[in-house]
């Protein structure tokens, strides 16, 4: 073979690689930007990158559509279908991408403005935003798409034409290996609607802040977000009323949120900086702020890491903004703003705590139900002597047993604790709590806290049934007035273990019962409750979860109720923080087997977290 003859071979070859390579990508398209006409598995294209993929789906589904949500990974948690019930005829897509910023918002305003025909815009405003106005990223999973940006198409698909074939290789091996297409459960993006998919975070349980914040990594809640970046707010401004502008010109509806901030997030951003940039938001538009000091701001439940907001959180807001009263959200999650009462609204907003030097302490709290003049222990009784050993136990291993006023002024004022704390608990308030309990915590000095089943206070028979007696206000009273004991919520009648139509599970929601109603139950029951606490001479601060089962909601609410403190099962540790009152609710308790003796009490007390 002579050499022309080899010179034609390779540039053949090359020719075949070539076409080869751009065929494989755009059959298999990784990253959605040619319709990914043939796999069509667009969640999978969104995770790779929303910022090209999303405009590919659109293009041919914009008809679909006809509002936006705008924003960066946070607006996320903004729901389009929760909004499509609050605008007439409209239907929601969310268009957040990965470290949006200003530049790139506008920019998809505009787009979508014009060749999506979109009639409302809903942009969602962090304060991250403020730190990168643009970029100029070239890798593929960064890119911004040319069209939005304005940048030459021929160049744009050429590049995603001959790509490394490790990106459509990698799609195909997982297609081969999902069990459907479109909304997997291991897609990122839910692809209908543009938003994360969230099934399995929004699972976790987040009721206990201090499991919470070491499951998570102390650092991302307790330390400042990274102040890197350049702030130019004369930039920021002008391209937020360029788009208030455009959105004006063309007749769309714009509404402007500030999204929710955990309070490192809002104290990594100089406070003044933060107060200009509101107060001339507030020049340019009505918008609404959930930013800074607020009902959630310091509470990190409500937040997947020190910067993103949970989805339960979005519902909230959006519940707030359109005065819903099917969801529940608290009092101050939020402010309408306006240039009238900007200036007030960033005081509340920016009354802001730091997180330096925060104690935390680890808090076991256990707890007992039925006491015994017999030997008949179980799971849920124990014999007046071996309680009392218990008690002899927990004090010889060098625990102190302190109150719940105490726990609360920790975490409330900054009141220190003993060395080595412990709570002492029961549940339910049954008269042998009074007969036999009260007097060994007496003889011992031993503070504990009864937690009372409001509705069988002073009760042996409930339904014309015979029950375990439980004492009554009188008796609760004495106990009280010992400085030993406080008495506090157990629910006044939601103490049910079933789930059905009749009874429900805890305070757990029933089947097919809204928001609404939920809400309105537990605010009965604490009405009820709070009838006889009048008759106490201590308050209800203090609210134990009947089986341990809880939610967020909940929670919240009791929070907003007035109570300080709330109280689960589950065999853990707590660890609680100086000045953090968050971080007292959602609490571990320990259940102690009656058959337990002093020295496995001591072993799990001291071993257990």
């Amino acid at each position: 073979m002579n050499y022309k003859n080899i010179i034609l071979c390779s540039i053949m070859g090359i020719c075949a690689s070539l076409i080869t390579i751009a065929t494989l990508n755009f059959i298999i398209d990784p990253f959605g930007v040619f319709g990914d006409r043939f796999i069509n598995w667009y969640g999978y294209n969104m995770t790779n990158n929303p910022r090209l993929a999303k405009f590919a789906y659109l293009d041919k589904n914009y008809k679909n559509y006809n509002a936006y949500i705008l924003g960066s990974s946070k607006a996320s948690s903004i729901s389009p279908k929760q909004l499509n019930k609050y605008y007439d005829d409209a239907k929601f897509f969310n268009l957040m991408m990965y470290g949006a910023n200003l530049d790139h918002m506008n920019k998809t305003l505009r787009y979508v403005i014009d060749n999506y025909d979109a009639e409302h815009i809903v942009l969602c405003l962090g304060i991250s935003e403020l730190l990168n106005y643009g970029s100029n990223d070239t890798d593929v999973k960064q890119e911004f798409h040319a069209k939005p940006a304005q940048k030459s198409l021929y160049a744009f698909y050429l590049k995603y034409l001959y790509l490394t074939p490790k990106y459509a290789i990698t799609k195909v091996i997982e297609s081969l290996a999902a069990p459907k297409r479109g909304y997997l459960s291991s897609d990122v993006f839910i692809a209908d609607t543009g938003v994360y998919n969230k099934v399995y975070r929004d699972e976790e349980n987040i009721l206990n802040v201090g499991e919470y914040k070491e499951n998570i990594g102390e650092g991302s809640f307790l330390t400042p977000v990274s102040k890197s970046g350049t702030i130019d707010l004369d930039i920021a401004l002008n391209t937020i009323k360029e788009m208030k502008s455009y959105a004006d010109l063309k007749n769309v509806s714009l509404l402007i949120i500030s999204t929710p901030t955990y309070d490192t997030e809002t104290l990594s951003i100089d406070p003044d900086i933060l107060d200009e940039y509101w107060k001339n938001i507030a020049n340019i538009s009505d918008y609404y702020n959930f930013s800074g000091t607020t009902d959630i701001g310091n509470d990190p439940r409500y937040f997947y890491d020190s910067i993103h907001f949970r989805n339960i959180a979005g519902e909230m807001l959006l519940a707030f903004i359109f005065k819903d009263d099917e969801y529940y959200y608290p009092k101050n999650l939020g402010y309408f703003v306006n240039k009238n009462n900007v200036s007030d609204i960033n005081r509340k907003l920016l009354n802001l705590t730091e997180h330096d030097h925060i104690e935390k302490v680890r808090l076991p709290i256990i707890m007992y139900h039925h006491i015994s003049d017999h030997d008949n222990a179980n799971e849920v009784i124990i014999s007046k002597d071996d309680f009392k050993n218990h008690m002899i136990a927990i004090k010889q291993a060098g625990f102190t047993a302190i109150s719940t006023q105490e726990l609360i002024s920790f975490a409330n004022e900054g009141k220190d604790l003993p060395d080595k704390p412990i709570l002492i608990t029961f549940d339910d308030g049954y008269k042998s709590n009074y007969d036999l309990a009260y007097p060994i915590l007496k003889e011992l000095g031993i503070k504990s806290s009864i937690n009372v089943i409001v509705s069988c206070m002073g009760l042996d028979k409930l339904d014309n049934s015979e029950i375990i007696p439980h004492f009554s206000i009188e008796e609760a009273n004495e106990m009280i007035q010992s400085g030993l004991i406080d008495i506090q919520n157990h629910s006044y009648n939601l103490h049910s273990n079933e789930s059905s139509n009749l009874y429900r599970k805890g305070i757990m929601p029933m089947p097919k019962e809204s928001i609404k109603q939920y809400i309105d139950t537990l605010k009965q029951d604490n009405n009820l409750a709070k009838g006889i606490e009048s008759k106490l001479i201590n308050k209800f601060e203090v609210f134990s979860y009947p089986y341990g089962f809880a939610n967020l909601t909940a929670d919240t609410l009791l929070k907003e109720l007035g109570y300080k403190m709330t109280l689960l099962t589950g065999n853990k540790i707590n660890y609680v923080y100086k000045n953090d009152p968050i971080s007292i609710f959602g609490l571990y308790r320990l259940n102690i087997n009656g058959k337990m003796s002093s020295k496995q009490l001591i072993e799990l007390i001291e071993e257990n977290g």
